[in-house]
């Protein structure tokens, strides 16, 4: 499987078809700002975010409403998304925002934690990002953020498959019982996030993210929110 997270970025390049998205809450992002509140409040500090996959900021933004948070470096392939981050985010975050792919991000970044060169962050958040990536490029991802010293919590939020279900059955239960709802997209939006899934989303099950998240250092996973096709989950 290549790395689909180049064609991920086309999708949403004008960020209108996201936002209906999100308005409808179609990706339970509402419930999912809940959950990242509840990681950041772990902390007892006020949060440094490292985002990744952040788009334009909004769910950070959602969830930070009532969390301090003294920082938040987004990573995106989206210029247009990072450019409106900042009108988004709390007002006293110091915010920067870093345009590249999150694999080739997060492992520059991890060698400037472990040299000494930079602030890590505390609150690690990757947002339905992590399923575009090839299995090389999601152990290595996660290798590099368990480079983040403790304290420090590490909140995925993603799609994800049941147990022993292949991708195409996954594929064909999404759309067959969760896309009839996102009644707010035009036929053609539909189409098109069909068509992205088809070549772009490779999510994993449950247990495969407890034991890659395992593999890589982190531990006390707890799951903050779930339903049919959507987790969050919180390592430690």
């Amino acid at each position: 499987m290549n790395s689909s997270h180049d064609s991920s970025a086309e999708l949403f390049r004008h960020w209108g078809l996201y936002d209906r998205i999100i308005m409808g809450n179609h990706m339970r992002h509402q419930q999912m700002a809940l959950a990242v509140a509840q990681a950041a409040r772990v902390l007892n500090e006020p949060c440094r975010v490292l985002d990744l996959g952040c788009g334009d900021g909004q769910l950070a933004a959602m969830a930070l409403q009532t969390i301090p948070c003294a920082s938040w470096h987004g990573v995106d392939l989206s210029r247009a998304a990072l450019d409106s981050a900042p009108q988004l985010l709390p007002s006293q975050t110091t915010i920067q925002f870093t345009e590249g792919h999150l694999t080739t991000v997060t492992h520059q970044l991890a060698e400037q934690w472990l040299q000494g060169q930079s602030t890590p962050p505390n609150l690690l958040l990757a947002s339905y990002a992590l399923h575009h990536l090839s299995q090389s490029q999601l152990q290595q991802t996660l290798s590099d953020l368990a480079c983040v010293p403790k304290p420090r919590v590490f909140c995925w939020i993603d799609l994800y498959t049941a147990e022993n279900e292949s991708r195409e059955d996954w594929l064909k239960r999404f759309h067959t019982t969760a896309l009839p709802s996102w009644s707010n997209l035009t036929p053609a939006e539909i189409s098109e996030v069909i068509a992205h899934m088809q070549t772009s989303d490779f999510p994993v099950t449950e247990s495969r993210r407890v034991e890659l998240g395992t593999q890589f250092g982190f531990q006390s996973h707890e799951v903050l929110f779930r339903d049919d096709f959507y987790l969050a989950s919180l390592f430690r």
